[in-house]
């Protein structure tokens, strides 16, 4: 079992929205359009908070050297 519960394991990734998420590409990114696709093969509001962190973990980074 995850951390939270049964309903939002993240502990175990779900196959079909990792490749669904990994699949948006944009260079400018239209947040109303990233969205709309994201939310396209989520049948529950868990899988709908998947699918953001998904898609977050793969595309948000930091300028760490600018930073410092």
């Amino acid at each position: 079992m995850g951390i939270y519960s049964d309903s939002l394991a993240l502990d175990k990734v779900n196959a079909r929205l990792h490749a669904h998420a990994q699949s948006y590409k944009s260079g400018n990114i239209d947040f109303d359009h990233l969205h709309d696709y994201l939310v396209k093969p989520a049948q529950t509001q868990a899988e709908r908070v998947e699918v953001f962190y998904y898609w977050m973990a793969q595309n948000i980074v930091y300028d760490v050297k600018s930073y410092q």
